[in-house]
């Protein structure tokens, strides 16, 4: 399994909850994905997208659709936030 964990500094101030949920609908739609969460620290700001997929194939997938354009995703958040980004292997489930 393979984890990707995007870190961002600071999430759009105007950013639509329907946008959202359409982007996480079409991403926990996509073949190989295991799980995901998003974290807010709401006193920064400051959020982290962690999700899990089934192996390297599949994260390239849904990282070369959404690249191009064929998800619900506009790259609002990354524009304003360019977020950190590690992908890692998963060793354990505990």
């Amino acid at each position: 399994m393979i984890a990707r964990l995007a870190e961002h500094g600071q999430l759009p101030p105007d950013l639509d909850p329907d946008y959202v949920a359409r982007h996480r609908a079409w991403v926990t739609a996509q073949p190989g994905f295991c799980g995901g969460y998003h974290l807010l620290e709401p006193q920064t700001g400051r959020a982290l997208s962690l999700t899990m997929w089934q192996d390297d194939d599949a994260l390239a997938a849904v990282e070369q659709a959404q690249s191009a354009e064929q998800g619900p995703a506009d790259g609002r958040i990354s524009r304003h936030s360019r977020p950190v980004v590690r992908v890692v292997n998963v060793v354990a489930v505990y």
